[in-house]
């Protein structure tokens, strides 16, 4: 008798095991870009950083858009 007969191991083929791996790091992958994104938002409505730094009560910096002209 094998140890592999005795073991509880689910003997996966190579395949499997990339495609697991894959899968694996996709899922963190987008966990990471969903806490990127609501950090950003909330950078954005100003619950992180206060009121001032928030979009609504920024300053825009930059030029004015240019005038659409007929």
């Amino acid at each position: 008798m094998s140890v592999a007969a005795i073991s509880s191991e689910r003997i996966e083929t190579e395949d499997n095991a990339w495609t697991r791996r894959l899968v694996f790091f996709l899922r963190i992958m987008a966990v990471i870009s969903v806490v990127q994104g609501l950090y950003h938002w909330a950078q954005v409505t100003g619950f992180i950083g206060g009121e001032e730094d928030a979009f609504e009560t920024s300053r825009w910096r930059g030029r004015p858009p240019p005038s659409i002209s007929r």
